[in-house]
Order: structure tokens, then C-alpha cells, then sequence
């Protein structure tokens, strides 16, 4: 990301949330594990400063004369809503392998709630995985709530058909 981009979006940070912390971009690491999750889950969090953050760059070429070949590319990038759910729902589908990797990296405990990351811990967390990719194609995960008690998530409502087969194919192909 550019440093014009990125100062945008700090500026759209501040002028969103002027109390919380102004954030840096997450961008994609093919290497890190976590890349993925960790960046729908900045995204979401941020959202009204990423739209808000086109508005600023859209207002800035609109000033400038507004022409056509001058239109900054970034503006063909504002997210619909149907393309924040697919936001939302690969965010959802990725969090129990972002804890699962956390758990298993262990405290070096045995019994604890956060593991030892012993190798016996590590079939039970496959299963698990493996469980939830397989309610996931069935357009559901169970998520624990604000109140810490374990409950259905349908993925797929508020969906069109096209997206909830891309969906579909993206969580069996992952």
C-alpha cells in the first residue's frame, strides 16, 4: 500500500473512531498462517474507516477535476454489502484455526485450558477442524456468543445463491 493510501486510511481512522487506536493495514503473507483471517478480521474492524477512507480519495479526484483517466484505481475497490457478508463469513470459517494454532502452541502445561501443545492434543484438533469445515459447506458453525454459550451460526443467510456456492467451494477447496 502506498504511503498517500495508507496515510488516507489512518485519516479515516481518526475521523470514524477519533478514541480508538489508528491501526495499520494487514495484508496478506502466503507464508503466515494466519495472514487471511488476520486481515477479513482488520477489515471488519475498520470497515466504516475503509469506506470512509474511499469517500476521502473519491472527494480528493472529484476536486481535482474528476476526470475519467485521472480516477484513482483504488475506487473500483469499494466492497458491496454482499461482498462484506463474504468478508465476514471466511473471517468466521477461519477464527477456530487461528485458536487452534494458538492452543496448540501450548503453555507448556499439561491440563490446561490452553494446552500443552503436545502431540496427543493434536488429532482431537484436527477432528475438530475437520467438523467445522464440514458444517461450514453446510452453511453453519457453531460460535460461542456473548454470553459464552456455544450456538448455531448460519453462514449463508442474507445470501445469493451464486455467492453461497462460491462459498461452497472455497471452504472444500481451502
Amino acid at each position: 500500500m502506498n504511503s498517500q493510501l495508507l496515510e488516507d486510511f489512518y485519516e479515516a481512522q481518526r475521523q470514524t473512531a477519533p478514541t480508538e487506536p489508528v491501526l495499520a493495514w494487514v495484508q496478506n503473507v502466503c507464508t503466515r498462517w494466519q495472514s487471511d483471517e488476520a486481515m477479513a478480521s482488520r477489515a471488519l474492524l475498520k470497515r466504516s474507516a475503509v469506506n470512509r477512507m474511499l469517500s476521502i480519495i473519491e472527494e480528493r479526484w472529484v476536486s481535482q477535476g474528476g476526470k475519467e483517466q485521472d480516477r484513482p484505481a483504488i475506487l473500483k475497490e469499494n466492497l458491496s454489502l454482499e461482498e462484506w457478508k463474504v468478508v465476514a463469513t471466511v473471517q468466521k470459517i477461519l477464527q477456530p484455526f487461528k485458536v487452534a494454532s494458538k492452543q496448540l502452541q501450548g503453555e507448556g502445561i499439561s491440563g490446561k485450558r490452553s494446552t500443552s501443545g503436545g502431540f496427543d492434543e493434536y488429532f482431537q484438533v484436527v477432528e475438530m477442524l475437520l467438523d467445522h469445515l464440514e458444517l461450514a459447506v453446510q452453511g453453519v458453525i457453531i460460535e460461542e456468543n456473548d454470553d459464552h454459550i456455544m450456538e448455531e451460526v448460519h453462514l449463508f443467510d442474507d445470501m445469493d445463491a451464486k455467492t453461497r456456492k462460491l462459498l461452497k467451494i472455497y471452504i472444500k477447496l481451502g
